[in-house]
């Protein structure tokens, strides 16, 4: 039973990004966020990285 439940988990994963990818919305973790606030805020959001 619980190899049934993993299995069906990673089946709906793997449904999960696939719709993720042909939608072309797929982004890394950390760019979720920022994506969200940036959707939500109608504005660009830019990280000012440090140059050495």
């Amino acid at each position: 039973m619980l190899v049934a439940v993993s299995m069906l988990g990673n089946v709906v994963l793997g449904l999960g990004v696939a719709l993720e990818v042909f939608a072309g919305a797929a982004a890394l973790p950390g760019e979720g966020l920022v994506l969200a606030v940036s959707t939500v805020l109608r504005q660009a959001i830019f990280i000012r990285q440090n140059r050495q």
